[in-house]
């Protein structure tokens, strides 16, 4: 008997730990933000575009092209580039017909470059960063940016 209680109470704590330590949506879409955050920081173009929605668009008029423009001049321009996001609140939003994740993220953003050995302010207040909405989808097992409110 005392066989049967080991070993179920050790199938329980199992199944607590695997349900504790699995990822759930909203860590894999913060995830997904560090992840695209760290592939601007280190101007690796392929990585950060592949977070990057091909139907982008926002509200100011912005689109995919013009957001690869804006990435590509501040990768050409600056020696490096240093991101600070804080306050992250992920949600997930709903899901879409053919397992569509659409999520959305409130974040504080202040992005800084050095352009001519000067660190520069590129976006964000000096004081407090700029609170940003920004909206994800994912498809094919990543959360990729289709749009930003900021």
């Amino acid at each position: 008997m005392k066989k049967y209680l080991t070993l179920a109470l050790a199938l329980i704590i199992a199944v607590v730990l695997i349900i504790l330590l699995m990822p759930n949506e909203k860590k894999k879409l913060t995830r997904d933000i560090r992840a695209l955050e760290q592939a601007v920081e280190h101007k690796n173009k392929t990585l950060a575009f592949n977070y990057i929605s091909a139907s982008y668009d926002d509200p100011k008029g912005l689109n995919y092209d013009g957001l690869m423009q804006i990435i590509e001049n501040m990768f050409s321009y600056s020696s490096s580039i240093e991101i600070n996001l804080s306050n992250l609140k992920p949600s997930i939003d709903s899901t879409g017909p053919s397992r569509v994740i659409f999520a959305s993220c409130s974040l504080g953003l202040r992005v800084f470059a050095v352009v001519d050995s000067q660190k520069v302010l590129l976006y964000g207040g000096v004081i407090q960063p700029s609170p940003v909405r920004a909206y994800f989808k994912k498809i094919t097992g990543k959360y990729e940016l289709y749009s930003a409110e900021y």
